[in-house]
């Protein structure tokens, strides 16, 4: 066996006879697709903004009720599930963070009320110009709500809570894989469509109480 100096086994990811180094390669490609892909969207966000005449691009913190932290949802998707809202809407954005989501369903002529209970965002929203009713989500009055809107922001218990107390005819939940599908069956809510969200690994789910309907789109 040969020392250091003149040692010819060959180590992993060396090129050798008929060998290339192809999975490093492939590996770098990726991750410079990912990172363009991310700058992307970064810039269409940075751009919708601007249209909007909103600041929502910071994370927003989070506080107690299972809430997790992260970026507001991409306008992509909100734009794509804004067609199912319009006007004699009165959407709650709940966990609505610096509001961009309401900003973008505003558009449909729907009224749109954001709840969070992080002082912080909350302000943060109100400087763009969001109504939102500043608390814990287990205790806001829903009684004019015709839609729920959720980027999946509570564990099981908190979202029963919220159901149980909204009643609203409709909701719209945005999920990656906890779908608490158990605890809407339990509560009185059919699945009605299940809709793709972009190039997001997240889905959107449509649930609607067995009476009543959703808005056409």
């Amino acid at each position: 066996m040969r020392g250091r100096a003149g040692d010819s086994t060959l180590r992993t990811g060396d090129a050798g006879p008929g060998r290339s180094r192809t999975r490093p390669d492939r590996r770098q490609g990726l991750g410079a697709a990912i990172v363009l892909r991310s700058l992307r969207e970064i810039a269409r966000d940075a751009w919708w903004d601007w249209r909007l005449g909103i600041r929502t691009l910071a994370s927003t913190p989070s506080v107690g009720g299972g809430a997790k932290p992260g970026e507001p949802t991409g306008y992509d998707v909100l734009f794509a599930v804004a067609a199912a809202f319009g006007p004699g809407d009165v959407v709650y954005d709940v966990g609505c963070g610096r509001g961009r989501a309401c900003a973008v369903f505003a558009r449909t002529g729907a009224r749109v009320i954001g709840v969070e209970v992080s002082p912080r965002a909350a302000a943060a929203a109100r400087r763009n110009r969001i109504a939102v009713i500043e608390g814990d989500a287990r205790t806001v009055d829903y009684a004019d709500a015709t839609a729920l809107w959720m980027f999946n922001p509570f564990g099981p218990e908190t979202l029963r809570t919220v159901l149980r107390r909204a009643h609203a005819p409709r909701v719209v939940y945005y999920s990656g894989t906890e779908t608490h599908a158990d605890v809407f069956l339990a509560e009185g809510y059919a699945l009605h469509r299940r809709q793709a969200a972009g190039d997001s690994e997240h889905t959107v789910y449509h649930y609607a109480r067995a009476a009543d309907s959703f808005h056409p789109i």
